[in-house]
């Protein structure tokens, strides 16, 4: 029994003390690294960002100026009146002038 519990023991021990160890540690210039990484990561994340959002609008626009096109083209104008024409322009005769003209100012020389 001693010998089945100090095996025991040595062995919870041997996996114990391994896994106790402090991890290395990180350099100044791996961690400069890494964080010059995540910011060019965070800068190709938003340029590709931006990117697809004007891809987006410019399809957007084409799709929609497509549809409207396309829309006007199948416009069914088969109900819609022609355009009356013109009336005839009537018959003018002007009055006949009985007074004569005079000037409305005399003149005085």
């Amino acid at each position: 029994m001693k010998r089945l519990s100090l095996l025991l023991l040595f062995l919870i021990a041997g996996f114990i003390i391994p896994s106790c160890k402090k991890p290395p540690s990180k350099t100044k210039a791996e961690v400069v690294q890494e964080r010059l990484n995540d910011r060019l990561k965070r800068w190709k994340d938003g340029v590709n960002r931006n990117c697809k959002k004007r891809v987006m609008e410019t399809a957007v626009t084409i799709v929609d100026s497509t549809l409207l096109a396309n829309a006007r083209l199948k416009r069914d104008t088969s109900d819609i009146p022609a355009i009356p024409p013109r009336p005839a322009k009537p018959d003018f005769t002007p009055p006949e002038d009985s007074i004569p003209v005079k000037p409305i100012l005399e003149e005085n020389n």
